[in-house]
């Protein structure tokens, strides 16, 4: 299961603004006394229209199938 955990603005070169989601992804683990329950896992990033995109350091994003390069100053950008 996944779930969106925060949006955050980032722009190309061109000056192009693109919505960055990131994404939080949780696996079972269950057990007799809790058996619903969840443990969120790996993080990931994409863009609103679903491309992967790669943390390359805080503020700085790399779109993994065209290689563009992103960058946001938002404060709480990962």
């Amino acid at each position: 299961m996944s779930k969106i955990i925060q949006r955050f603005s980032a722009t190309d070169d061109h000056g192009r603004r693109y919505r960055l989601l990131v994404w939080q992804e949780y696996v079972s683990t269950a057990t007799r006394s809790d058996p619903s329950h969840l443990s969120p896992s790996m993080k990931y990033i994409t863009t609103e229209d679903g491309e992967s995109v790669n943390r390359l350091e805080k503020g700085q994003y790399e779109m993994a199938h065209t290689g563009v390069i992103l960058r946001s100053s938002d404060p709480d950008a990962p």
